[in-house]
């Protein structure tokens, strides 16, 4: 299982501002918490404490306040106020900016600012721990119009990580939870349509084992005969085998 991922709705959200906003600053962004937020275990949506699906998910992100490049949190956060209040936008639990939260949470002030701890130089975006964080629908904001969600399927893993046989190691994803074995079956399609798998039906069963392995280094020779790391997916691997 991935160590931690985050969640969908907030990676589409990340992905949003980065292609509104390509030059902005993002010295302040963040999603997995560092050690003073994980001394706050549960209390904290940039720990991964939400399980879905065997799967634990981050629930929080931070993006930077860049009014020079066009990120201003003052018009987002009250953009966001709207579409959470009156606009259905229903994904968002809280958000803090400038010292003072929202929450959208019945019994905890619903869509009223009060104070809070300081984020001045970001905002700070936290989803429901509920399967609303899986919706990776683009938010219907007017800061991000136009924008996009990430392409269907892209690589997800944190940094560092990679799919690969199931026995481990410990950033090699090959099946442990139903999410991995979504994408491990995606890889196995994939080679089977290209012909370096083989074609019966279950063969992809979403667990990365030894004939996996074969297949995705055959593919590999071919078409990425510079990897180091044959066997295993990394993310150029995956640009390339599902472009």
């Amino acid at each position: 299982m991935a160590e931690w991922l985050l969640a969908p709705a907030l990676e589409t959200l990340r992905f949003q501002f980065n292609e509104q906003f390509p030059d902005r600053n993002k010295a302040s962004d963040g999603a997995i918490g560092d050690d003073a937020h994980r001394n706050q275990g549960s209390a904290s949506d940039h720990n991964p404490w939400v399980v879905l699906d065997g799967q634990a998910w981050v629930t929080a992100l931070d993006i930077t306040h860049d009014p020079d490049n066009g990120v201003d949190m003052n018009r987002f956060t009250d953009e966001m106020l709207e579409a959470t209040r009156n606009g259905g936008e229903y994904r968002l639990k809280y958000q803090i900016f400038r010292a003072l939260i929202m929450d959208t949470r019945p019994g905890q002030r619903p869509f009223e600012w009060t104070p809070s701890f300081e984020h001045y130089g970001h905002a700070h975006f936290s989803v429901l721990d509920t399967r609303a964080l899986l919706d990776d629908q683009p938010w219907d904001l007017p800061m991000l119009a136009g924008t996009t969600k990430p392409a269907e399927g892209g690589f997800r893993l944190r940094p560092g990580a990679y799919f690969g046989p199931l026995t481990g190691p410990v950033d090699s994803h090959g099946g442990a939870t139903g999410w991995e074995r979504d994408q491990v079956a995606r890889i196995q399609r994939r080679l089977q349509e290209l012909g370096y798998a083989p074609s019966h039906e279950g063969w992809a069963d979403g667990r990365f084992e030894q004939e996996t392995a074969d297949a995705v280094a055959a593919w590999q020779r071919d078409k990425m005969p510079g990897t180091t790391r044959f066997g295993e997916v990394w993310p150029d691997d995956w640009a390339i085998l599902f472009s």
